[in-house]
């Protein structure tokens, strides 16, 4: 039972012919709802009698992995919102890699333009799955390997858990387009400042310090989620 100032939940064990009785009436006033906000909440009310709500427990070892693990299962949860109420588009970064092939291609008279579509604009488009491959081990090599067959077949994406190409329906990786749509209104906003600013300072990435940063964190994960293999000396001296 859940009891709120506007509105109360009561769940129990209900006729099922009641409940579709109610679920129709409930569709019929969605139908024609007396404003956005009534609409929404005859959505909800639909869902919870119907099966709709699912309920996630999320556990882990520490404050800090619990707030990891929690923010990655809300931005699922939103990427699927995202993905019904808009639609979804293939995954893998592959709308970034058509983009970025178009702007390596993009020919103008304006000469300066062409070098900024392809060294600023391309190179910025195809980072992010630069980087996606450098987070799961990829080498150089390899990256480049997958950024050619990428761009040699426009109708394939890359499968980076299961490091095989096909496509994104057999695969199932898809992305929301939503969440690709702010994406790049973020980066165009982002670049906008940045053209009309006087300079820009840049530093160049350590990458043998981020190694060690994620070597200690693996091993501080593996300590936390295997604390049997690990002696407590103190408890050993007494």
């Amino acid at each position: 039972m859940e009891i709120y100032r506007f509105k109360s939940t009561l769940v129990g064990d209900s006729d099922p012919m009641d409940i579709e009785v109610r679920v129709e009436t409930l569709r019929k006033q969605a139908e024609n709802p007396e404003s956005v906000a009534a609409s929404y909440d005859l959505k909800e009310r639909i869902g919870k009698l119907t099966s709709g709500i699912a309920k996630l427990e999320i556990y882990a070892g520490s404050a800090g992995e619990l707030k990891e693990r929690h923010d990655r299962a809300e931005d699922a949860v939103c990427a699927v919102r995202a993905a019904i109420n808009h639609g979804a588009l293939p995954g893998g970064c592959r709308v970034l890699t058509d983009l970025a092939a178009k702007m390596y291609h993009h020919r103008s008279k304006d000469e300066q333009e062409n070098r900024v579509a392809r060294e600023v604009l391309g190179a910025s488009l195809v980072a992010p799955l630069h980087k996606l491959l450098d987070n799961a081990g990829y080498n150089l090599e390899e990256v480049e390997t997958i950024m050619a067959t990428l761009l040699k077949d426009s109708n394939v994406v890359y499968d980076v858990e299961k490091q095989v190409f096909g496509s994104a329906l057999e695969l199932g990786v898809f992305d929301a387009t939503k969440a690709v749509e702010e994406a790049l209104k973020n980066a165009m906003s982002i670049a906008s400042v940045m053209g009309v600013m006087g300079g820009l300072v840049c530093h160049p990435r350590d990458e043998v310090l981020e190694r060690d940063e994620a070597g200690r964190e693996r091993a501080y994960r593996e300590a936390v989620e295997n604390p049997h293999q690990y002696k407590n000396e103190a408890n050993e001296r007494s």
